[in-house]
This record gives structure tokens, sequence and C-alpha cells, in this order.
């Protein structure tokens, strides 16, 4: 955490942070602090561009033990956002893979970066997410803020079915939900209306 108090510190570390790139637990602990500092426009993106190659490498470390362990996916929605930043083939070819990959939270991130990059998204995979009582709001939350809301399926984008997923998302943090009952609505009229 000490190291993100200060971006503007941190910036001046960046020659040092660099140039430790190639070991794979360092870049774990700095490469979303990169990004912040990008976001925030303490760095730019071709100041670490000499290095794109490198994070391509830890990326691709990252996508291989996901692979192998489903269960290891946290850590996977930062690099994407990190990937997401260089908007061409090499980065957007990565973030596909990391597409494909079982987890749901994983998806909807990867869903996100490519979105946001203007790629295409396969309808299948937006789908499986709206189906998700969990997902489902979150990713109704990603494409509004994407301004993509287009995209949710038609099935899933009722006020009912978005709210159903909001109560789930937020109640199902501190407990262990079975069900949510739709018990009914009521209409009412504003100034006659």
């Amino acid at each position: 955490r000490g190291i993100k108090d200060s971006l503007e510190l941190t910036r001046m570390l960046l020659p040092e942070i660099l140039a430790n790139l190639n070991d794979s637990v360092f870049v774990e602990a700095v490469y979303d602090v990169i990004s912040e500092m990008i976001d925030s426009n303490i760095v730019k993106l071709d100041e670490i561009a000499p290095y794109k190659k490198i994070f391509l490498k830890q990326a691709g470390y990252k996508l291989a033990s996901v692979r192998n362990d489903p269960d290891n996916w946290y850590g996977s929605q930062f690099w994407l956002s990190f990937l997401s930043k260089w908007n061409d083939k090499e980065n957007n070819d990565l973030i596909r893979e990391f597409l494909q990959l079982p987890g749901l939270g994983v998806k909807r991130h990867a869903i996100h970066a490519l979105l946001k990059n203007g790629q295409a998204v396969p309808a299948s995979e937006i789908l499986l997410l709206a189906k998700d009582t969990l997902m489902r709001y979150l990713l109704y939350s990603d494409l509004v803020a994407l301004k993509k809301e287009s995209l949710m399926p038609a099935a899933f984008a009722t006020q009912k079915s978005i709210s159903e997923s909001e109560l789930y998302y937020y109640a199902s943090d501190e407990n262990d939900i079975q069900s949510i009952n739709y018990l009914g609505e009521q209409v009412e009229d504003l100034n006659g209306k």
C-alpha cells in the first residue's frame, strides 16, 4: 500500500522500478501502481513503451497461472486493465486469451477491457455473464460506464432482472443467499403522471 500513498514520490523511483520488471514477484507488486500513474498522467504510456514486451511476458505468466488454477484469477483484473492501455493487436489478443478462461470474474474484466478498446466480444460471452445472478449487475454497470448498455441481452436488461442481481450482489457479501423472491411491483403516479 505504501508505494501507492504518493504516486508523485513513486514517480521518482520509476527508473529503478522499470529496471526490475523481469522479476515476476516484483512486477506483480508494481504494475498496478504504474497503471495508476498512467491514469493520473504522472507517467506517459510512451515512457514505459520500451518495457512493453516484459509486461506482456509477465501478463502471460498470470494467464498461465490462471489456466493451471482457475481459483488464482485474482489480480487478472489489474493485468487486463493495464493491458488495455495499449489498444493494439498484441495486447488485445492477450486479453482475448483471458476471455477464454472459465472463471466469470476474469471474463467480466476481459469483456470490459476489449469493449473499452472498441473490440468485438462474442455475444455468447456476454450472455454467459448476464445469466449469472451475481455477475449480471456488474456486467450491466460496466456496460453503462462504457456507454454500451445496448449489448446487454434483452431478457436480462429489465429493471427487475438488474435489481435482483444488484440485491444479490450486496446481500451475498455477508450472507449465503439461497434465493430471492420477487414479491411484486406497485406503480404510483407522480405529479399526475
